[in-house]
């Protein structure tokens, strides 16, 4: 389902995208920024050893260990089921680090901290002069007791041949759904964990065991994507322990997860295409671009056509259908970043000409490199739990590019999957006076800007960036390293000088298949 991530690697998927376009020609009370005083923090009892973090080439030092939780925090018993959570602390620069430690949480849901990390690294060099940061594997994910569905290629074969069948979409839609419940059964049937305890309202406890454990007096909680609603959850059930708050691509705690997807994806497309078109020589070079999108995607939905392709990874020979799911997929995803956003009009462009093996490969990469990323049951544990229940098929999506699918695909898996705790006032906003920094990027598909500001209405010492022309986390964007940094040590949000973040700006568009204008 792969709801909500935080950043694309900018550097590794603006390389990839662009090789493969090359290749066509085939998420209470005011507190002092001094710390209570606490016992002094100790490491000891996560038996810290060296390691790396980080993916690929994104390769970060750290010092890793575990802490022993329970998997049912309310079993107390002598024979409760117990599992390791993973957690790597990178150290300040500073001799003396600040008491109150920096926690990262990855978004997804189903994103590893420790995996996902190295792509957001350059965020926090300014952040991680005065205090440590801990990077945590949410339980279920990572090494933290991953649940991983290990049929992803059974269930890729088994799709690509529905897509061979001559299918009304109505038949599609309802042998794809069948699809849909055999690779949740298979996924549950993998499991030794007791998935009901891999959600959001399970993970907090995690994270104020792990505070207690290292004897830290507050926590500095910087949530990414989905990583926002564990924060914003713990905050409202230990505010006296949260010293701060960075929410980067906020998702409000009253948001149903996945009900809004179709609408902000268009949102987004409509406000970054619109830049092409306002732009004399984008405008010149491919006419209007959501013309072409429009034009594509009803095309494409009635598609049956397949192509024999070389497998983007392997080599291999392999067919594809050139229907509406590479579209789907392709603009969602160059839509998170900047960088690879200014790639979409040439991306239309090419498929609009029929050149669509660049689409074709760009999504299968794609989906794939979720399916390895991300850990499907934990992300089943967390929808499954909280927000399946609530989620209400828009018959406006039938419109949209994404339409109304994810919602169909996330009744169809929770028919399935065990549903976990959900506390009383979960979908309640996070109130009071907890410094908080609100991040937002103008043109994010998935957590627009007036999410940040449903967030900011509740709260009285807090303050919305919008960073100008970008999509998803911008943490380490233009001048938001520094401003976080200040944040950071003065926990006077209101106080900061957030001109500079208005000045940002989209990276140029793609004119033809060797980059931008000189």
């Amino acid at each position: 389902m792969n709801l909500f991530l935080p950043s694309l690697r900018r550097t590794a998927c603006h390389r990839l995208a662009y090789a493969l376009l090359i290749s066509s020609t085939v998420f209470l009370t005011p507190l002092s920024a001094q710390s209570p005083a606490a016992p002094r923090r100790s490491y000891d009892a996560l038996a810290l050893k060296a390691c790396e973090i980080g993916s690929g080439g994104s390769k970060v030092e750290a010092q890793c260990g575990f802490l022993e939780v329970l998997e049912n925090p309310e079993d107390k018993t002598a024979a409760a089921r117990k599992i390791k959570l993973h957690v790597a602390v990178i150290k300040a620069s500073a001799r003396a680090a600040a008491a109150d430690p920096m926690v990262y949480i990855a978004g997804g849901p189903g994103q590893s901290g420790s995996d996902s990390y190295g792509g957001m690294a350059s965020g926090f060099k300014r952040l991680l002069e005065k205090r440590d940061l801990l990077v945590v594997d949410q339980r279920g994910t990572g090494l933290s007791n991953a649940l991983n569905c290990k049929n992803d290629a059974q269930s890729e074969a088994e799709y690509r041949a529905l897509e061979k069948l001559e299918l009304t979409r109505s038949a599609l839609l309802a042998e794809a759904t069948i699809l849909t419940k055999r690779f949740t059964e298979r996924c549950l049937a993998e499991q030794t964990a007791d998935v009901r305890f891999y959600n959001t309202s399970v993970a907090i406890q995690d994270l104020e065991q792990l505070r207690i454990a290292i004897g830290a007096p507050q926590l500095n909680l910087l949530g990414f994507s989905y990583g926002t609603r564990v924060a914003q959850q713990y905050a409202k059930r230990y505010p006296q322990t949260t010293r701060s708050l960075i929410l980067d691509g906020v998702a409000p705690n009253e948001l149903i997860l996945g009900s809004e997807h179709a609408l902000n994806l268009d949102a987004a497309l409509n406000q970054i295409l619109g830049r092409c078109a306002a732009d004399a020589e984008c405008k010149k070079r491919f006419g209007d671009p959501r013309e072409t999108l429009k034009t594509l995607r009803e095309s494409l939905s009635q598609s049956k056509s397949r192509i024999s392709m070389a497998d983007p990874l392997d080599g291999k020979l392999m067919e594809m259908g050139v229907n509406l799911s590479p579209l789907q997929t392709t603009a969602r995803f160059f839509a998170y970043q900047s960088e690879t956003a200014a790639m979409l009009p040439i991306a239309l462009d090419e498929a609009k000409a029929g050149r669509s093996i660049p689409m074709l490969a760009i999504s299968a990469i794609t989906q794939r490199g979720l399916g390895k990323s991300m850990s499907r049951g934990m992300e089943l544990s967390v929808i499954c739990s909280e927000d399946a229940e609530f989620a209400k098929f828009d018959p406006a999506d039938e419109a949209r590019l994404l339409g109304g699918d994810m919602i169909l695909a996330m009744q169809a898996q929770c028919a399935v999957w065990p549903k976990g705790p959900r506390p009383e006032g979960f979908f309640e906003p996070l109130t009071g006076a907890i410094p908080t920094l609100i991040i937002s990027g103008e043109f994010d598909p998935v957590t627009p800007a007036r999410y940040g500001e449903v967030v900011l209405k509740n709260l009285s010492n807090a303050v919305h960036l919008v960073a100008k022309q970008q999509g998803h986390i911008n943490l380490s964007r233009g001048c938001i390293p520094r401003l976080a940094a200040r944040f950071m040590d003065s926990l006077a949000p209101q106080k900061l000088k957030t001109a500079c973040v208005s000045k940002l700006k989209a990276a140029p568009f793609f004119v033809d298949l060797t980059g931008p204008s000189p």
